[in-house]
């Protein structure tokens, strides 16, 4: 995924939240049926991001759901709970720090839920 896929401002700074200072590997969908909770009459993005993720076992912080629209546009994103006890050493094999739905029309990117993993590189 590239930024110039997403042509929304207000949805690329809302992605750049959750991506902070650490190295973003690519978004990795998740399981139909997470995917099948987010569709594209969702009315309540806070409510099915939380659905949606727990189907895809991934715990989130629903007080921290940051939701953002544009037009036809939507966005919700949370990160994962217990992010503070994850050992560092685990990052090597990638952790996965948050979960995002994106729509964005005439764009590269699919509509859908996604895990966003961190994953340490180097030393």
């Amino acid at each position: 995924m590239t930024l110039k896929a997403i042509h929304r401002p207000v949805l690329v700074s809302s992605l750049i939240l959750f991506a902070g200072l650490a190295w973003a590997g690519e978004p990795r969908g998740s399981p139909a049926s997470a995917r099948a909770v987010m569709t594209d009459t969702c009315t309540d993005l806070p409510v099915d991001l939380a659905q949606a993720a727990q189907v895809a076992k991934l715990p989130i912080s629903t007080e921290e759901i940051a939701t953002a629209t544009a037009g036809s546009s939507a966005l919700a994103a949370a990160p994962a709970v217990g992010l503070e006890e994850v050992p560092a050493t685990r990052y090597a094999q990638g952790v996965d720090v948050g979960f995002v739905y994106v729509n964005v029309p005439d764009s590269a990117v699919p509509a859908g839920v996604y895990r966003i993993p961190c994953l340490r590189q180097g030393e």
